[in-house]
């Protein structure tokens, strides 16, 4: 670890960010099913959420590693394999 940190400067940002189109992102006006389906598929552990569009009204982010067990357990539901 210490030598990839040492190494920081051969990294760009396109190392680094995740391209526009890649983002997930949930509106929270979405019915609970469309949330935990997106949730459930994401690609990343980050999720946007905003409200009407991830463009103009981004309300936070959602570690889904930390808070998605969490859910899960209190809504008794099957655990993604």
């Amino acid at each position: 670890m210490l030598l990839s940190i040492l190494d920081m400067e051969t990294v760009t940002v396109d190392d680094i960010m995740v391209p526009r189109n890649e983002i997930g992102g949930i509106d929270i006006d979405d019915d609970w099913k469309a949330i935990m389906r997106q949730l459930n598929h994401a690609a990343h552990n980050r999720i946007v959420l905003y409200k009407g569009s991830m463009d103009e009204n981004v309300l936070g982010i959602f570690a889904s590693a930390r808070s998605l067990p969490f859910v899960i357990g209190k809504m008794n539901l099957p655990k993604r394999p």
